[in-house]
């Protein structure tokens, strides 16, 4: 709006010389000017506001994106903690920095940011649960357990028993002299005129050792009992069979263990060997898996490994490349063997065969002769001279040992030179 000039404005600018008439056109060019200059502010104006909407828009859409992804990463990534304990706070410190820059957040965005860190240090937190697994029962009457527990059931026709008479077998177990506990685990029975020996080694330096040993020997005999008292085996009942499943059982058992005790990897434990053999008149049948000794010690001196060690070559002769735990790592290993009356098999953990050189198996055999057949007193004589060796550096057996000796019920008749035969 323009307002009209007075009469004392008009008489001034005559007296300069200039018209009314050009005064007004003068006024008009002013306003103009002045009209267009108001027009092309408030276009930049307009313009402006246009811009910081559609840059508002495109943050916020961002944001949401992001977000999004982030909620999907976390949720997915649950059970795999160290990745996403990575990414996510990654991404939460992003935010944070977009936070303290001043960039605004919907409420929506804030709260979802707030139950992500909640997330994150619930994550950080998380720790496998290691409970107290209680004591281990001592062998002897833990297997005496089994016995009389299988003794009343009444669809149990095969029944485990500890026989005395000579020449039918012989475990014994040793802490030795260096370690301040003992994480091997084994026991023999009979079992419908079946010789059995079970043995255990806990891998020890990790948690639940001993417990891992106990729970396979005991899943192992309690698949050895159920086999052959089960009309579903029949025919499949090998010795061969029976003893490769009995290691597969103790596999399963520690398998539902682990997962009870949160066992996620090989160093929260639950790891242990396992080898069983099962005699049957002339047939042998054995399973393994891990390290240890197994040898058929024949009355004409041929010895026969069918134990050959799993270990991690190149790192050391306690590094196993096959144990049973949580995850079964390794091969389970099985076969049979024929033996001839009065042939010896002869089982044990690494700290007794990582010990001794190849003629053991025959003087242990040989020394069973001086017991008369008490192969219980021959592996509880042997373990303990083996456990009291020493040279300059210390005790030569610095493991846990467990040996296991048995036969078939008949004297060996050993020929001359016995020591001195072959090995294989």
């Amino acid at each position: 709006m323009r307002i009209a000039p007075s009469q004392e404005q008009l008489d001034y600018l005559a007296s300069l010389g200039i018209p009314p008439e050009t005064s007004k056109d003068v006024h008009l060019e002013k306003d103009e000017r002045v009209d267009k200059d108001e027009s092309k502010t408030l276009e930049l104006e307009i313009g402006l506001v246009h811009l910081l909407t559609l840059l508002f828009a495109i943050i916020l859409i961002l944001v949401f994106w992001a977000d999004a992804a982030w909620g999907e990463q976390v949720s997915v990534s649950e059970t795999f903690l160290e990745p996403v304990d990575r990414q996510t706070t990654e991404r939460m410190n992003m935010k944070i920095k977009e936070e303290e820059s001043g960039q605004s957040f919907t409420e929506e965005v804030v709260e979802r940011l707030t139950t992500i860190r909640e997330k994150v240090d619930k994550m950080r937190e998380y720790t496998p649960v290691r409970q107290e697994f209680g004591a281990i029962p001592d062998a002897n009457e833990k297997l005496q357990s089994i016995i009389d527990h299988v003794a009343k059931e009444d669809k149990c026709l095969q029944k485990p028993t500890r026989p005395t008479q000579p020449w039918t077998a012989g475990l014994t177990s040793h802490m030795g002299n260096v370690r301040s506990s003992n994480d091997d685990y084994g026991w023999w029975f009979v079992l419908g005129g079946k010789q059995v020996l079970v043995v255990a080694d806990g891998c020890g330096g990790l948690p639940y050792a001993k417990p891992a040993a106990y729970i396979a020997v005991v899943s192992a005999t309690a698949c050895i009992i159920s086999a052959y008292n089960e009309d579903d085996w029949g025919p499949y009942a090998t010795v061969q069979r029976v003893a490769q499943d009995s290691v597969m059982e103790a596999a399963w058992q520690l398998a539902l263990f682990g997962d009870k005790y949160n066992a996620k990897s090989i160093q929260d434990g639950w790891r242990t060997t396992l080898i069983t053999v099962i005699a049957d008149g002339p047939h042998v049948g054995y399973a393994y898996i891990g390290d240890g000794g197994g040898y058929l010690v024949r009355c004409s001196g041929e010895v026969i490994q069918f134990l050959k060690p799993q270990k991690a070559e190149g790192l050391g002769v306690n590094v196993l490349s096959a144990s049973l735990g949580p995850r079964t790592m390794g091969e389970v290993m099985s076969g049979r063997l024929r033996r001839n009356p009065g042939d010896m098999t002869v089982i044990g953990s690494d700290g007794v065969f990582d010990r001794v050189d190849a003629s053991f198996p025959h003087r242990l055999v040989k020394g069973s002769k001086y017991y008369h057949g008490d192969l219980q007193r021959t592996v509880e004589q042997a373990v303990r001279e083996l456990a009291s060796f020493k040279d300059e550096a210390g005790y030569i057996c610095d493991d846990n040992m467990t040996l296991g000796l048995m036969g078939d019920g008949t004297e060996p008749d050993l020929v001359p030179h016995f020591i001195n035969s072959s090995t294989m």
